[in-house]
């Protein structure tokens, strides 16, 4: 139990909006089809936790892992959204100090497709979180 509680501190954070709200979001490697299916480090979250008007702006958002505050650029990243599917994506890098990350699941590498998640065939992706205060996404 001690190792999930140690990656989800690590690989999990809060993202702080200018509203006074949060939510959350995680740090993964997915594989980046544009070169050779090398693995990309992301940030995940909700659509409307980042909107498309934030993840496609060259402004900053700021996240918090573990206890350290962190404000990460949005300029010069890989950056996706998609409001249909609910999420956007953006690049980690290696200046952004993340070093622990989730690996995508097996299911993800077998023939996966955007038509599978619309369809409702495999479109639930669960993280844990504990959120603390009323009104985070």
């Amino acid at each position: 139990m001690y190792q999930y509680i140690e990656k989800a501190r690590n690989a999990t954070c809060q993202i702080l909006l200018n509203d006074g709200n949060y939510g959350s979001g995680f740090f993964c490697r997915i594989p980046y089809k544009k070169n050779d299916n090398l693995l990309l480090n992301v940030l995940l979250t909700c659509e409307h936790v980042l909107t498309q008007d934030i993840i496609f702006s060259d402004n900053e958002i700021k996240i918090k892992v573990g206890d350290e505050v962190k404000n990460l650029s949005l300029k010069n990243r890989k950056k996706w959204s998609n409001k249909e599917m609910v999420y956007s994506c953006i690049e980690i890098l290696e200046e952004d100090e993340i070093n622990d990350f989730y690996n995508y699941d097996t299911i993800l590498k077998n023939n996966y497709t955007n038509e599978m998640f619309i369809s409702n065939k495999m479109n639930h992706i669960y993280i844990f979180a504990i959120m603390q205060k009323k009104g985070g996404h």
